[in-house]
């Protein structure tokens, strides 16, 4: 599974945004399990890059995500 993990910036003072995609193995596990560990890791990454990032709001979402979600 591919999680895509991104900030806006803010162009009007010259931030730009940032992206990076990584990949994990979450096939190994199933239903409720698997939706719980998908959930910690997006939670556990977006932690991670807002703080190495620091330039506000940091989005995580899954490949299967991306189709039904607002990239703004």
């Amino acid at each position: 599974m591919h999680f895509y993990i991104w900030d806006n910036g803010d162009e009007s003072v010259g931030i730009h945004g940032n992206s990076v995609k990584l990949d994990t193995d979450v096939d190994f596990l199933d239903g409720e399990d698997r939706q719980e560990y998908i959930e910690s890791i997006k939670e556990a990454l977006g932690a991670a890059f807002a703080s190495i990032w620091d330039n506000g709001h940091v989005h995580v979402a899954a490949d299967e995500e991306l189709s039904v979600i607002d990239l703004d």
